[in-house]
């Protein structure tokens, strides 16, 4: 419900000759408003004998009466004083109804008699020249009351097409609407031009002209927006409606790309209520990939982002060819700047101003010979679907030298112990067993029973030569 004042329209004196002590005007009310306030200066002149009334009936004079505002005539202390005429009343009036508004006198017909009347302007109630009511002799002006130009803050995902902003104020007061950037940058992050909702349709804005809000007091108006692939974190900019008179209002727009938004509005929205779509997600993250050695206490990862800072995510942890709570630990550990925290599982941890986090997990060394052993830390967003993998590579075979101690607070290894679980190789020379026609027994074995003998040496340098024998048949010595 929209409130009105009363005013003449005057702001200099104006004379009406009253023969029957009555001026009046006719309201039909368009719609449920609220009447109230108003103020006139009054004079009147030395006839005056009669107290002067600021009334207002349904239909006619003859109506029921609403309200009565009544100035005494011993008000005026002396010929042509100036008195005000406050009419302090807010009077619920009903939509397709007319109203008489009338001062009247208690006098007898005097046919010199005077009344000077002149409608003026204070803090409390601005004259907006908005002529509804008219008289030959006066213009009473059922005027807003005085409401000040606001515009709706929006927030909005990348993914929307637009953001839509509601500018309200007096009814049919006319505004210049202007954008501004902010970290938003206009004609880049959004349109450069505006487009407003004229009842049927979305219609281009014409830079610096009047829109009127219209017999309801409202008006949307909509920018473009912008979706690229950079993560830039939430943009914001401005729309500021400025009335011919009287304090703008502006509005933020708030852009996100870091999953934060679903709100969209799509072209075919004519309404100030977005519709749920597409949580655009730039950020960026990785998790890199570390190798120790089995004698390491730990593994340490670094979680990056890029461009995003106190950003939230969840950590968890998979086994691959090691496994969680045997070869590595069940739980991880973060560095919050000043000491490693243990970290509980589901819940959030900051990525701070640098976009880094560093989270470790425990090593298990063992004398068992496992070979090359991996596991996997995933880092996600707590909002939003993006997350990282890295892969923890432990060894026990002498391969790495990289240690990460206790107290170290950083992503590089010290060079410590090449674990090496591996067990000493056997080394076994076998003998081939030989044949000759002659049997021969010796260092040889006869062909009669091809066998092998096999010995376990310390270490085993023999040179095998060919040797002639004496029918001419080669033969092997060792």
């Amino acid at each position: 419900m929209s409130a009105y004042y009363l005013y003449t329209g005057q702001t200099t004196a104006q004379t009406q000759i009253d023969t029957d002590h009555t001026t009046s005007w006719l309201l039909t009310a368009n719609s449920a408003w609220t009447l109230g306030g108003g103020r006139f200066v009054m004079k009147c002149g030395s006839a005056t004998t009669g107290d002067i009334s600021l009334v207002v009936r349904t239909g006619s004079a003859a109506g029921s009466e609403v309200a009565r505002v009544t100035l005494s005539v011993a008000s005026f202390t002396s010929q042509f004083t100036e008195t005000a005429f406050n009419f302090a009343q807010d009077l619920a009036l009903q939509a397709n109804t007319s109203y008489y508004i009338g001062i009247e006198s208690s006098a007898p017909d005097v046919q010199s008699q005077a009344y000077f009347i002149k409608g003026v302007q204070d803090s409390s109630f601005e004259d907006l020249s908005q002529n509804v009511l008219s008289n030959s002799a006066y213009a009473l002006t059922l005027g807003g009351s005085v409401v000040p130009v606001a515009v709706t803050d929006v927030t909005v995902s990348e993914a929307s097409p637009y953001a839509v902003f509601t500018v309200t104020g007096t009814i049919n007061t006319n505004v210049v609407l202007t954008t501004a950037s902010g970290t938003a940058t206009q004609g880049t992050d959004f349109g450069s031009g505006l487009e407003y909702f004229n009842g049927s349709a979305w219609v281009s804005y014409t830079a610096a002209s009047n829109v009127s809000l219209g017999a309801g007091g409202s008006l949307l108006v909509r920018s473009a927006v912008t979706n690229d692939a950079a993560y830039e974190g939430p943009e914001t900019f401005t729309l500021t409606a400025t009335p011919a008179t009287g304090t703008a209002g502006t509005g933020t727009g708030t852009i996100t790309d870091d999953a934060s938004s679903t709100n969209v509005f799509l072209s075919g929205n004519t309404t100030a209520t977005p519709t749920a779509g597409t949580a655009d997600d730039d950020r960026s993250i990785n998790v890199n990939n570390v190798t120790v050695s089995e004698a390491s206490p730990y593994a340490v990862f670094m979680v990056t982002v890029t461009g995003t800072i106190n950003s939230n995510v969840v950590l968890t942890t998979a086994s691959g060819t090691a496994t969680k709570g045997t070869d590595f630990g069940s739980g991880l550990e973060y560095y919050d700047g000043s000491a490693w925290v243990s970290y509980t599982a589901g819940s959030n941890v900051s990525i701070g101003a640098g976009g880094l986090l560093l989270v470790r997990s425990a090593v298990t060394n063992d004398a068992s010979f496992e070979g090359t052993e991996a596991f996997t830390l995933t880092a996600s967003y707590a909002t939003g679907s993006k997350s990282a993998n890295g892969t923890g590579t432990i060894t026990d075979d002498a391969s790495s030298t990289n240690v990460f101690l206790s107290g170290n607070t950083t992503a590089t290894p010290t060079a410590g112990t090449a674990d090496d679980d591996r067990t000493a190789p056997s080394q076994v020379v076998s003998i081939v067993s030989i044949s000759t026609d002659s049997g021969t027994a010796g260092d040889f074995i006869t062909n009669t029973a091809a066998q092998t003998v096999s010995a376990t040496l310390d270490v085993i340098a023999k040179e095998v030569v060919p040797v002639d024998t004496a029918d001419g048949r080669p033969s092997l010595e060792c």
